[in-house]
């Protein structure tokens, strides 16, 4: 596996992290993470900005310097770091568009995040935009936008309204796919820099598998 450079400033390098790969070390003391990967390459210590599960592959963000890193979180509490992902889920979404509204609480101890539909104690509003791509025969290829997003709340968010991501079955996709990961990738991230110009980064799509390419040909 291997960490693809998108594009670097004197401020931030912007990667594209593989599938089976953890964004940051973990409680495994897994060595094989982006941040250390990267940290090594660049020869000094970098903060992770965004984060990926590690099932998940995409665009992750990574600060050389603490002033744009208080730069950048400021940017996300104020909803303007805009993420995009394709998601590849099982069932026909019967709507072009969506925006769905629920709310959910993240259970450390299981690694899982709960939705319901209506407020409860300790449960916090996640929203989520959806662009139906196309329909396939037994899944449905999506676009999904969100300015800051919760623990797995992508996942849990489409599970909850009966469209599991394909291969994600701890949320309940039917099986899982040969090497583990899921049909989730984050292709795109807006935000702008120190001087304040709108700048976008976008991933390249897996050419290796064929869905994926379906997606690639439809968007």
């Amino acid at each position: 596996m291997k960490v693809k450079i998108i594009g670097h400033t004197s401020d931030y390098v912007v990667v594209q992290k593989p599938p089976g790969m953890l964004s940051q070390s973990d409680i495994s003391q897994d060595s094989d993470n982006v941040v250390d990967i990267m940290s090594k390459q660049f020869k000094k210590p970098l903060h992770l900005l965004t984060r990926l599960d590690r099932p998940v592959a995409g665009i992750l963000i990574l600060s050389k310097k603490k002033p744009f890193t208080k730069y950048y979180l400021r940017q996300q509490t104020e909803g303007e770091v805009k993420k995009n992902y394709l998601a590849i889920i099982e069932g026909k979404l019967d709507v072009e568009t969506a925006n769905w509204e629920h709310y959910m609480v993240h259970d450390k101890k299981k690694r899982k995040t709960f939705v319901s539909d209506k407020p409860q104690d300790n449960y916090n509003k996640a929203q989520l935009s959806v662009l139906r791509v196309e329909i396939l025969d037994n899944y449905t290829i999506i676009s999904v936008s969100l300015n800051a997003g919760r623990f797995h709340q992508i996942r849990a968010q489409l599970s909850h309204v009966g469209h599991p991501i394909k291969g994600d079955v701890k949320y309940g996709a039917r099986r899982k796919n040969k090497d583990r990961s899921i049909y989730l990738f984050a292709n795109q991230i807006e935000f702008k820099d120190i001087d304040r110009q709108p700048i976008i980064h976008k991933a390249i799509i897996p050419d290796d598998d064929t869905l994926w390419q379906i997606a690639a040909n439809k968007i």
